[in-house]
C-alpha cells in the first residue's frame, strides 16, 4: 500500500507541467561602475549569471517550461548574446525581450502572460539568487506548496534589503522588516498561472506601488484564495543582487 501510494505520487509528479518564469528586464543599476558587463551577463563561476541562477533552480526538465523576460540593449545587443546562450542551454526555453523600461518585476511578468495566463502551475524566480536546494529538499518543498493555492518561500532574516511576510496581517511588505522576520526569497508559486495574473493586473490597477515599483511579493497581497509558506535555512540560498552580495558568494 506505502509502496503504491509513493509510485502514485511519482506519477503524479512527472506529468505535472510547470512553468518557470524569471523576469530579468530590470536595469541592474546597483552594479553600474562595478562590473563592464550587463547584470545578466556578470559571470558567476563560469557562467551567466541568469544562466547561474536558473541552472540552481534544478527544474529544468522536459515538462517544465523556462520563460526568461530580458531588456532589450540597443547599444550593445546583449539582449541577443544572452538570449542565444539561455536557448542553447535550455533548448526548449521561452525568451522575450522588453522594449523600454518597465514599473518592476510584477509589470514585466506581464509580458508573459500569454505563457501563463492559464490553469498550469507558475514559479516565478528572481534573477540573481543561487539555490543549494537538493532534489529531496525540492520536493519537499513542492509538495508543501501544492497544499495550497499559492506560496512563497522565505527565509529568517533581519536584512532591509528584502520582502517581507508579516506573520500577523499576511500582508507581503516590500524592503521593510516585519514582525517574525520572515524574508521572502524571491520564489513564488501558484497552482495556476493565471491566478498571478489577476492578481498582479488588480495591484497594476489600483496604482498601489511599492517604493516606486511594482513588486511580484505585494500581488499575494491581492490575491483572494488560499496562500501558504515554507521556510528554508540561510544555507540553502545565495543572495547575488548587489556588488557585495555577489562578491562574498564568490569567496566561498
Amino acid at each position: 500500500s506505502s509502496l503504491l501510494k509513493n509510485y502514485l505520487h511519482y506519477l503524479f509528479l512527472i506529468n505535472i507541467c510547470m512553468n518557470i518564469l524569471i523576469p530579468a528586464a530590470g536595469k541592474g543599476s546597483r552594479f553600474d561602475g562595478h562590473y563592464d558587463s550587463p547584470k545578466n551577463m556578470i559571470d558567476v563561476k563560469g557562467e551567466p549569471m541568469l544562466v547561474a541562477a536558473a541552472r540552481s533552480l534544478g527544474l529544468d526538465g522536459p515538462d517544465n517550461t523556462l520563460i526568461f523576460v530580458l531588456p532589450e540593449n540597443f547599444e550593445t545587443n546583449s539582449h541577443r548574446t544572452i538570449g542565444t546562450h539561455l536557448q542553447e542551454e535550455f533548448p526548449d526555453s521561452v525568451v522575450l525581450v522588453v522594449v523600454g523600461e518597465t514599473d518592476g518585476a510584477a509589470h514585466t511578468a506581464q509580458f508573459a502572460d500569454k505563457y501563463i495566463d492559464n490553469d498550469e502551475e507558475l514559479f516565478i524566480a528572481n534573477c540573481d539568487q543561487i539555490m543549494h536546494w537538493d532534489p529531496k529538499l525540492r520536493e519537499e518543498v513542492f509538495d508543501k506548496l501544492r497544499e495550497h493555492d499559492a506560496g512563497i518561500i522565505t527565509v529568517e532574516s533581519d536584512e532591509q534589503k528584502h520582502s517581507y511576510l508579516n506573520l500577523q496581517t499576511g500582508q507581503i511588505i516590500e524592503k521593510e522588516r516585519q514582525p517574525g522576520n520572515m524574508a521572502l526569497t524571491g520564489l513564488h508559486y501558484f497552482k495556476r498561472g493565471s491566478d498571478f495574473v489577476s492578481s498582479t493586473r488588480l495591484m497594476m490597477q489600483s496604482g498601489v506601488k511599492s517604493l516606486g515599483e511594482y513588486y511580484i511579493g505585494p500581488a499575494f497581497n491581492w490575491f483572494e484564495g488560499d496562500a501558504g509558506f515554507y521556510q528554508i535555512m540561510p544555507e540553502d540560498i545565495s543572495f547575488i543582487g548587489t556588488p557585495d552580495d555577489l562578491k562574498v558568494y564568490l569567496e566561498k
